[in-house]
């Protein structure tokens, strides 16, 4: 028991002074991110549109079509049985230039009660910002295909590799 407490400390500790050794642009990518878990977490779709990248929503029909369409999903999941329990952020990763805007990767970690029992499921978010990391916006990159891509981010850079999706885990 002593062991493992003591190793949850050191662990609690590293990750203490990682987040201090974070940049003020990397806080701001991170708080933003959460403000933004919790607002999807807590059903708050028009905050949770806020910092969702703008053409997405352009592309989806303008912010009450596509506020619409995650209230009408979300609703279809819970009376399938599906809950939202929690999201919770990651550390931002390295920051890359592109073009005019910033590009990160961070990740999500995304847990529900299903019919089948509890899952969990790590997404990997791309951070985009457009004013040096005052303002973040974020997209899931499980839909980022490479047309997709291509088309949203013209002056990607290929340095910033996007890691494969990871299977979700349901636990009975």
């Amino acid at each position: 028991m002593k062991h493992w407490l003591l190793s949850a400390l050191l662990l609690c500790t590293g990750m203490a002074l990682h987040a201090q050794e974070m940049s003020d642009v990397e806080g701001a990518m991170h708080s933003q991110a959460v403000i933004m878990a919790d607002a999807y977490e807590k059903g708050n779709y028009d905050l949770l549109l806020n910092y969702t990248y703008p053409p997405i929503i352009t592309a989806a029909g303008g912010r009450e079509v596509l506020r619409s369409m995650i209230a009408q999903l979300m609703q279809e999941m819970a009376a399938q049985g599906y809950i939202l329990d929690s999201v919770r952020i990651g550390m931002p990763g390295k920051i890359y230039a592109a073009g005019t805007e910033w590009h990160s990767i961070i990740p999500q970690f995304v847990y529900m009660t299903t019919p089948e029992g509890k899952l969990s499921s790590e997404t990997t978010l791309l951070a985009i910002t457009q004013n040096k990391g005052a303002r973040w916006y974020y997209l899931d990159t499980k839909q980022l295909t490479p047309q997709l891509k291509a088309a949203l981010f013209p002056d990607f850079n290929p340095d910033l590799i996007i890691p494969e999706p990871k299977q979700s885990v349901i636990t009975k």
